[in-house]
């Protein structure tokens, strides 16, 4: 009878930066008024002056760029036991678990 086990533990870090380039004239995104433009549209609170507004494309660096930080932990472990028995015949026997963590900052 043989025994076998083997365990890998793998860890993998990855940075990414995303600048920050912010909305421009050319996406077509407008910002209502906060006066409705026809009777029972809503109001809109984030924008008071009362003339639709349109980004002019400055980015909001004082955010700096959009940051992440990925790590994924893996553990997989795989334990058995071969058993020889007459006239050459052999009953392998394994079990294999493997577990993954992801954690983003």
């Amino acid at each position: 009878m043989k025994f076998y086990e083997e365990v890998t533990l793998e860890r993998n870090k990855e940075n990414s930066e995303i600048p920050d380039y912010g909305p421009s004239q050319a996406d077509g995104i407008v910002i209502p008024p906060a006066t409705p433009i026809a009777p029972g549209q809503p109001r809109n609170p984030y924008n008071p002056w009362g003339v639709a507004l349109q980004p002019i494309g400055d980015a909001l660096l004082e955010f700096g760029p959009q940051t992440e930080v990925v790590t994924i932990d893996s553990v997989t472990t795989i334990t058995g036991a071969t058993i020889q028995l007459p006239h050459n015949w052999f009953v392998d026997l394994s079990y294999a678990y493997s577990e993954s963590v992801e954690k983003k900052f």
